[in-house]
């Protein structure tokens, strides 16, 4: 694939959110990023066709929050999908680098920081996710840690034989990546984490998890995936 010639801001972060019908986690998750530690970010939330208030949610939290970094919220004229909906929003961001979020996940206040030291200091990295813990909705005190990831020369080793050992709502990733092997594969639904952090792999690049606690798991019946109940234990 031809690697396209895009121009990024060096340093930034851009924090990429699909959003449907999720208004009431949403605010809270960036109310998450208004707490980190680095500051050189912009959040692009890309709303797939929600029905609910969402857009009314994230104007009223912006005018009483008034976060020192861009927002923006673009909504899409008919429901999408996930794919469709972050591929939309990674085509908006322009960062040196690329986080996702899950609508209705957090972020730890370190975890913005910890994942741009990380790149500092690997030059071929590509992607960087965290380790997290999963919580039920409204029991933020009772979390379980994640058990199923890996670490260092096993995720290569993972992904070639078919496994999965990144959370990818936890992911960062160096644009120049997405620019040269593209975004999430549409034709994948349901795998599009997987195949995403596989071809990055594939690639060659650098790919590894923090072991620190970054990020933290919604857990409720809505959820868009399930993964967090069957492969979080708790601590």
């Amino acid at each position: 694939m031809k690697e396209l010639s895009l121009e990024r801001v060096t340093g930034l972060v851009s924090v990429v959110t699909a959003n449907h019908d999720y208004g009431r986690y949403l605010v809270e998750g960036l109310e998450s990023l208004r707490l980190q530690t680095y500051s050189q970010l912009e959040v692009v939330i890309v709303d797939d066709y929600s029905r609910d208030d969402s857009a009314s949610l994230v104007r009223d939290w912006l005018a009483a929050r008034k976060p020192d970094f861009p927002v923006f919220f673009h909504e899409l004229p008919r429901n999408c999908g996930y794919a469709w909906a972050m591929n939309v929003g990674i085509s908006l961001a322009n960062g040196e680098f690329i986080a996702f979020q899950d609508a209705d996940d957090l972020s730890h206040p370190e975890r913005l920081a910890r994942q741009v030291a990380w790149f500092g200091s690997n030059a071929d990295g590509g992607l960087v996710g965290t380790n997290y813990t999963a919580f039920d909705d409204g029991r933020f005190d009772q979390q379980r840690r994640a058990f199923w990831l890996k670490y260092g020369d096993a995720i290569p080793a993972c992904y070639r034989a078919g496994g999965h050992c990144v959370s990818t709502g936890t992911a960062m990733v160096r644009g120049s990546v997405i620019d040269r092997l593209g975004p999430f594969n549409r034709r994948c639904p349901g795998a599009e984490d997987y195949e995403l952090v596989a071809r990055v792999v594939g690639a060659g690049y650098l790919v590894d998890n923090l072991h620190e606690v970054l990020y933290h798991n919604r857990c409720h019946p809505g959820k868009r995936s399930h993964l967090s109940y069957s492969k979080a234990e708790k601590s």
